[in-house]
């Protein structure tokens, strides 16, 4: 797929939430993959003695990370390891 009005993270959404879908609906499909794409990748890096101070654990960042989630950010660094 291509697109010459919307960016490239918006054909990869169409893609994968459109397209594979209305694939995976037809008789006889067992499996839709979508390649090709440029995927967001995601490093984080976490302080556990800051996040458990927060009562929180690395299950719930891990849950938090592979939430499906839209691409604007949900919260801003201050780079000391906190985020608002």
């Amino acid at each position: 797929m291509t697109s010459r009005a919307l960016p490239l993270d918006q054909v990869d959404d169409a893609a994968d939430s459109i397209l594979a879908q209305k694939i995976s609906q037809v008789s006889g499909v067992g499996l839709v993959t979508i390649n090709g794409g440029q995927k967001p990748a995601v490093r984080v890096q976490v302080d556990p003695t800051a996040l458990a101070g927060t009562g929180l654990t690395l299950e719930d960042v891990r849950a938090a990370v592979a939430a499906p989630t839209s691409m604007r950010p949900k919260a801003t660094s201050t780079g000391r390891g906190s985020t608002t």
